[in-house]
């Protein structure tokens, strides 16, 4: 590290190098580890399933012909047009919620 004129006393880092399409090199100097987001995920996860909601035997059994499908994406666009017509087509039974989002 010396030859790059970085200073090695603090932790461990990754370095990731991207090359550019004029030849230019970019360095990013990362902190190396898992993150403070995804260390948060699994403390989460961890107390989540302390509290036993990942247990199999409460989990409900899925009917085998649903009445009512939610659907949370955009209210516009080529992705709701194609759930509604396919779910139209081929179970017409079934009524549709949607939950506009954005996506």
């Amino acid at each position: 590290m010396g030859r790059l004129g970085l200073v090695d006393d603090g932790p461990p880092v990754v370095f990731a190098v991207v090359f550019s399409d004029r030849t230019q090199v970019q360095v990013d100097r990362l902190p190396e580890g898992v993150g403070d987001l995804y260390a948060a995920f699994e403390r989460l996860k961890r107390d989540l399933a302390e509290r036993g909601y990942f247990d199999p035997a409460r989990k409900k059994t899925l009917p085998r012909m649903p009445l009512r499908v939610g659907i949370a994406t955009s209210e516009t666009g080529a992705a709701i047009r194609d759930m509604v017509s396919t779910i139209e087509r081929r179970l017409p039974i079934v009524s549709l919620v949607l939950r506009p989002t954005l996506v």
